[in-house]
């Protein structure tokens, strides 16, 4: 994309472009993947241009003509330049309007979130945080011999695995759709832009089988939640087109109205604290867990198409 060479897979840093490709590719195998790469620099500045860049350029791209885009890294906000933050959204919100939904993990750290220097209070993580894209929080899932789920519930950290990141972010204001909802603001905090929007299985301990380096091995984060929920929408977008309608683009308020819908099975049991930082709670309704919710992918299905 940048003159990045792609490096072959042979570093461990690589098993996080490998797990996006693999689930994304295997919950969606009709569809066609594009990896997009650019150099992250040494700096959060540097890192904050490479995702600009990156996002530019698949926004540019009139060879692959990409319409959904998922991004599995991020830091706590304060750790980048709010004017980039900015204009990673005004990027999203471009792409939004020739049809591309972007998807963003909300972190791995609970609501702390923030990796290297930083008093430990509570972080959103960026670009999760930025209004126009769908940022997916994680949950622990526990299925039956069946393969029916027998529980499932936020993604606390019990064993130092992580947690589901998720906050109010001090940088953007609360967006309109999530205006008729409770968020839940700690004090000394102002009311702003809740992560996640929705999420899915990411707890390690009930992690993916993930193919690296010619060995098996389980994974977790929310790195894996959102390149699932992108072949989701991808599946879902392939059916509007059967149907004639459009699902794709800024997809975030019909999200909303679907929230409290059967199209997700809320989470009401869990919390994200972390690092010693008291979080949130899984609650009724939307929480800064777990958002609405984990998919029901017909009942979401149905819900966006009708």
């Amino acid at each position: 994309m940048d003159g990045t060479p792609n490096d072959g897979g042979v570093n461990s840093w690589d098993l996080e472009a490998t797990l996006d490709i693999e689930w994304s590719g295997a919950m969606a195998p009709g569809a066609s993947l594009v990896v997009y790469e650019a150099s992250a620099g040494n700096q959060d500045a540097a890192f904050a241009l490479s995702v600009l860049k990156a996002l530019e350029y698949a926004r540019n791209d009139t060879v692959n003509h990409p319409n959904i885009l998922s991004i599995s890294y991020g830091d706590g906000e304060t750790r980048f330049p709010i004017a980039t933050m900015h204009a990673w959204d005004s990027v999203v919100r471009n792409s939004a309007a020739i049809g591309m939904t972007v998807f963003v993990a909300s972190g791995d750290e609970g609501a702390y979130g923030l990796r290297g220097p930083g008093r430990p209070i509570c972080h959103v993580d960026a670009p999760a945080n930025c209004p126009h894209v769908v940022a997916v929080g994680g949950t622990h899932l526990v299925v039956n011999a069946a393969g029916q789920i027998a529980q499932e519930t936020g993604w606390t950290d019990t064993n130092n695995n992580g947690a589901s990141g998720g906050g109010i972010s001090q940088i953007f204001p609360v967006p309109s759709y999530q205006e008729g909802i409770r968020l839940p603001v700690k004090p000394g905090y102002k009311r702003g832009r809740g992560v996640p929007d929705v999420a899915l299985n990411a707890d390690p301990d009930t992690g993916y089988a993930v193919l690296f380096q010619g060995a098996w091995t389980i994974v977790g984060g929310t790195s894996v939640a959102s390149p699932i929920w992108a072949a989701l929408f991808a599946r879902i977008a392939q059916e509007g087109l059967v149907a004639n309608r459009t699902v794709l683009g800024y997809v975030n308020p019909r999200l909303y109205l679907l929230g409290p819908t059967p199209a997700f099975r809320p989470i009401t049991q869990g919390n994200n604290s972390y690092a010693g930082v008291v979080g949130y709670e899984c609650t009724p309704g939307w929480n800064a867990v777990t958002g609405w919710g984990s998919p029901v992918g017909e009942q979401l299905a149905q819900g966006l198409l009708c």
